[in-house]
């Protein structure tokens, strides 16, 4: 998981889909373009075959203040490599600083992972 989060933030198109399980996989990606900067990546949760992140990223490099996070379930099949399979529950939100954080915590965003962008 950890690898295929800073794949995107490198914006390495070849690994993302070497490590994309063949049923799954899209026939291209094309990040080059791709606005978005990613900031942090938080595990919530993993099992053998599934890990609960959120990812929180920016897209408007003029506006820093406008975060957003990115929360899945990631599934994952071995066979000779661990590969991404598909992602269950996938939501976006954009976050402010008085709403509670996306990590669980139970805190305010402000006052937790916020603190970390």
């Amino acid at each position: 998981m950890r690898s295929r989060y800073s794949a995107y933030l490198l914006k390495n198109e070849n690994y993302l889909l070497k490590s994309w399980h063949e049923s799954t996989r899209p026939d291209s990606l094309d990040l080059k373009d791709d606005s978005t900067q990613w900031e942090k990546l938080k595990i919530i949760s993993a099992s053998e075959t599934t890990v609960h992140f959120v990812a929180y990223f920016t897209q408007d490099t003029l506006n820093k203040d406008k975060i957003y996070a990115l929360i899945e379930n990631s599934n994952f099949i071995k066979e000779k490599n661990w590969q991404y399979l598909d992602g269950e529950d996938v939501k976006t939100v954009q976050l402010t600083k008085n709403m509670p954080c996306p990590c669980l915590s139970g805190k305010k965003f402000k006052r937790c992972c916020a603190t970390d962008l």
